[in-house]
């Protein structure tokens, strides 16, 4: 098999737009929306995309190949003609599907059109009720013509367990019924050596590094196949690792499994679907940083490029099939989701971070005829992976491998999650699918009392999740902010439910789960020194993210106390977070030597009491001791003014600030990190990487922009124009003009097909920032 890439020099015009049309690469979003506030209405129609070229194969060649068009997704529906004959009308949505076009591909001057419709079916998942997320609509993945000969080989499907044994299953054309024989190489990726030969279709590895999350060891199968007439040869990518579901657990190459993950939407500001590889693997870099170790592919399946990245980086993944909650009751309905079921299956057979199989609608009912169709299918085609589905409700029939559920009992003030008994008997895995989220929605510009229960939400759930040995893993309501219908989110099309913002830049939430497994040292302060932000200006508890054994927190240059991880309420935690509840100086009585330390520790907690609830809530038993002191020490009330005003009034002062020290187990200071009030305000750029490869698909890299203040914390109430301009072979989606969000903006840069120098340059606060990106091709120049 040989494969042809067509995805560059596309013609596209919408179908209702009199323009002319415009030249577009792939992958494309048919239309390129606002970053919020806008109808899923503008995408939900018509558009054309025509592409003229030569075949790759010469005439003789054509005559004995068989030539099948692949689209790897077009979202909803397309119809397809290729020099003048229609093909027919194709939904798959997030699938992949092929077309025969042996009977009318030309060596030269082909002429194909693809008619896209972006309008919702109800006649297939995930539509025909409501749906919290926007599908948007395109050729938004790529495209390309395979080439088979007479004898083939299609697909391969590799089953490599932890232990050494490998089975293939090839997937041959071979139209002759020719004898053949068929022996495997198997490659280690790392060394670059060839492991062993193996003849046949089952073998046993020596010495194998298995797959898993901290070491994703990979290997390649060459298969070499011989037949009367042919011979060939093709390699797939694989990894050596056993997943086992075994009474309430799951098992990873033997060990115990324990998921900690987070739900992922495959949309982008702009660009919707329409994602490059590079953006791909850069979400699951995003993911292992915050210290992840799973990823829940919500809600339908997501692009190879994805799979590939979890693969090589090491993230372990359940692929869903697309739904959201409705069921039909037509036929065409139900035998679509079980078509979507197959095609999921046999396209990312291969992965070894594929562990599960989810094969029900999310939150859907219980449907007995379709689930159990639906599970018979899936393991007639793997019986290597256990399956599962998500459920928004208890007691729900158990039909798959491990039982999957939604657990929003969450509210703030209650336990975590269920106990797995109140949900289900089930004897098998019970998985945690999705909490959080919709329960306590967050933007990056709400205030920190807000942020602060925000980050509670998804400590406590995290902790009181590891408490049960019975809970095989988690993964909470999402990785990031997401666009969804209008009957969903917070006016603007946006659910605001991430730990991180549609730009995948993080909310302070986000950073009590990197420090989780970070090897670096952290010191994240969820506090805002800007006391307009706070009630009555008065001084409120914060939880401060850090690795370090503890943390001494100073007013200035004056220590107020040592502060370890809270291990109290969160005990099952790797690193807890710090819970900063006190804020007077330890010598904040220093005019006052004959004051001992046991009055002094009372007066600083009375003190502190009214820092944090103000001076009207002080309690009466308080008031007296307060008393007692002033006329056992004959303290004034302008004393107590200036003690007030030295520890707790002063935060606001021009010259305070907070200073966190940390230190490791040893009592070794190993790093510092100081907070105070917005002063001075910057911009910092980040640009990702300043060259731009073509390959099979254009490149694109990421220029975010944040405006951070003398603390270097990002500003979010700032909503600051910019303008964007690209020389050369460059463009920018969402056009020239855009603006902060909540104070920071990432820029989708991709490249042209055309090579050399590219410039973009932005304008913002009435100074204009360069940036030089190089655009080259695979294999140079």
């Amino acid at each position: 098999m040989m494969k042809q890439h067509l995805n560059y020099g596309w013609l596209f015009k919408l179908a209702d737009d009199n323009q002319k049309f415009q030249e577009i690469d792939i992958p494309h979003t048919l239309v390129e929306t606002p970053f919020s506030s806008f109808s899923e209405k503008i995408y939900q129609k018509k558009g054309i995309y025509r592409l003229t070229f030569d075949s790759s194969k010469e005439k003789d060649e054509l005559e004995t190949l068989k030539s099948v068009l692949r689209f790897e997704g077009v979202m909803v529906s397309c119809e397809i003609t290729l020099n003048g004959a229609y093909l027919g009308k194709f939904n798959y949505g997030y699938l992949p599907f092929e077309v025969d076009i042996t009977e009318h591909l030309k060596t030269k001057d082909n002429t194909l059109e693809v008619i896209v419709d972006g309008t919702e079916d109800p006649n297939m998942p995930p539509w025909g009720g409501v749906v919290d997320y926007l599908s948007f609509a395109g050729i938004y993945r790529e495209v390309s013509i395979l080439y088979y000969d007479e004898f083939d080989l299609v697909d391969l499907r590799i089953v490599a367990k932890h232990t050494g044994e490998i089975t293939f299953e090839p997937i041959l054309i071979n139209k002759q019924n020719e004898r053949y024989n068929i022996y495997y190489e198997i490659v280690d990726l790392t060394t670059n050596k060839t492991v062993t030969s193996i003849a046949g279709n089952k073998g046993h590895v020596e010495n194998i590094t298995p797959w898993s999350p901290d070491n994703p060891h990979l290997y390649k199968v060459i298969a070499c196949i011989d037949s009367e007439r042919f011979a060939l040869s093709k390699q797939y990518v694989f990894g050596f690792r056993t997943i086992e579901a075994i009474g309430e657990h799951l098992y990873l190459n033997g060990a115990k499994l324990r998921l900690i993950g987070l739900n992922r939407h495959e949309t982008y500001p702009h660009i919707g679907g329409a994602a490059t590889k590079y953006l791909q693997y850069d979400d699951v870099k995003i993911l292992k940083d915050l210290g992840v170790n799973f990823v829940r592919m919500s809600h339908y399946p997501q692009s190879k490029h994805f799979l590939n990245a979890c693969d090589e980086i090491g993230l372990l993944v359940m692929v869903e099939t697309p739904g959201w909650q409705h069921i039909s009751k037509k036929k065409e309905w139900r035998d679509k989701h079980l078509d979507n079921v197959e095609r999921m299956i046999k396209r990312d057979f291969n992965h070894p971070s594929v562990i599960i199989w989810s094969t029900r609608i999310n939150e859907s009912p219980d449907d007995d005829e379709l689930y159990i169709a639906t599970q018979k299918l899936a393991k007639s085609l793997d019986q290597s992976r256990p399956t599962s589905g998500t459920r928004n409700f208890a007691k729900s029939n158990d039909l798959e491998d491990m039982y999957s559920y939604n657990d929003f009992s969450h509210n703030g003030t209650n336990k975590g999650v269920d106990k797995k008994s109140k949900i289900t008997k089930t004897k098998k895995p019970y998985f945690i699918s999705e909490c959080n989220g919709h329960m306590f929605s967050t933007k990056v510009s709400d205030k920190p009392i807000h942020q602060d229960s925000h980050i509670h939400r998804h400590l406590r759930v995290l902790n009181d999740t590891l408490e049960h040995d019975n809970i095989v893993g988690i993964s909470p309501w999402c990785m990031h902010d997401y666009y969804t219908h209008y009957q969903f989110g917070s006016g603007d099309h946006i659910c605001y439910h991430g730990i991180l913002d549609s730009y995948r830049l993080p909310k302070l939430a986000s950073h009590f789960y990197r420090v989780q497994k970070a090897s670096e040292l952290i010191i994240e302060p969820a506090f805002s020194f800007n006391i307009g932000d706070i009630a009555e200006a008065k001084l409120t508890p914060f939880y401060v993210a850090s690795n370090a054994a503890y943390l001494e927190l100073y007013l200035g240059e004056h220590l107020i106390r040592r502060f370890y991880p809270d291990t109290k309420n969160f005990p099952h935690l790797p690193h807890p977070p710090f819970r900063i509840d006190y804020f007077i100086r330890e010598n904040f009585l220093y005019r006052y030597p004959k004051i001992k330390k046991r009055t002094a520790n009372k007066l600083g907690k009375i003190f502190n009491y009214g820092a944090i609830n103000g001076l009207t809530n002080i309690p009466k038993r308080y008031l007296i001791y307060l008393g007692l002191c002033m006329k056992r020490f004959k303290l004034k009330y302008d004393d107590l003014v200036v003690l007030w005003n030295e520890n707790i009034a002063s935060w606001g002062s021009e010259a305070s600030y907070y200073r966190f020290v940390a230190y490791n187990e040893n009592g070794e200071k190993i790093g510092e990190h100081t907070l105070s009030a917005s002063k001075t305000y910057d911009y910092e750029f980040n640009l990702d990487k300043d060259t731009l490869v073509n390959d099979i698909t254009y490149d694109t890299t990421k220029l975010t922009i944040v405006k951070v203040d003398n603390s270097k914390m990002r500003v979010p109430y700032d909503f600051t124009p910019l303008k964007v301009n690209t020389e050369g072979p460059l463009r920018v989606s969402g056009g020239s003009l855009h603006s902060l969000h909540a104070g920071a903006i990432t820029l989708y840069i991709h490249s042209l097909y055309k090579t050399g120098k590219g410039i973009v340059r932005v304008n913002i606060d009435n100074k204009e920032y360069t940036f030089t990106i190089n655009v080259t091709k695979k294999g140079g120049k």
